[in-house]
């Protein structure tokens, strides 16, 4: 099972590469430009998940406090590691850290149709589409989970049921 740590500078071709193992399926190669821009000042918590020493996947998280919304980075699993549930431990990780950080009553990202039905399993909800959102012939599909106390509740029961699977 990986563990996650706080992304540094080091750990940027390692994200980078991460992006560009899911181009063109999961991220239009168009967005790698904003990625690098990003990784140079992440906002939030950033973090990588790392097996065996080898960065295998990064994402984030930001609270915005006017809303609240807790909203999430660019998360991502290296292709190679995809089916592994390692993505689902990421985002898990990401959502129970966020809420732990206090304020946020939402999450809400921005995704592709491709992995809307990964986000929909833990609870999060279409609330917009957008043609050509990402960039041509990308579609953008907006999303929201409520962190209510019984979602939450249900986020953490498989944060440890995801971890325990894997100890097994």
């Amino acid at each position: 099972m990986p563990t996650l740590r706080d992304y540094t500078t080091r750990d940027r071709a390692a994200c980078l590469a991460i992006f560009d193992s899911n181009c063109p399926g999961f991220m239009h190669p168009d967005e790698r430009r904003e990625f690098e821009a990003w990784l140079a000042e992440p906002e939030g918590s950033y973090f990588v998940l790392v097996e065996h020493g080898d960065v295998v996947g990064c994402g984030g998280f930001a609270i915005e406090a006017e809303e609240p919304r807790l909203t999430l980075t660019w998360g991502l699993v290296h292709a190679d590691h995809h089916g592994r549930r390692w993505g689902a431990l990421l985002l898990l990780e990401r959502l129970l850290r966020g809420f732990d950080a206090g304020g946020a009553t939402h999450s809400q990202l921005g995704t592709t149709p491709a992995v809307e039905p990964f986000f929909a399993r833990v609870g999060f909800r279409r609330i917009g589409h957008i043609p050509d959102g990402w960039a041509p012939g990308m579609e953008r599909i907006d999303m929201r989970l409520e962190l209510d106390t019984q979602t939450v509740a249900d986020l953490r029961r498989r944060h440890a049921e995801l971890l325990e699977r894997d100890r097994g």
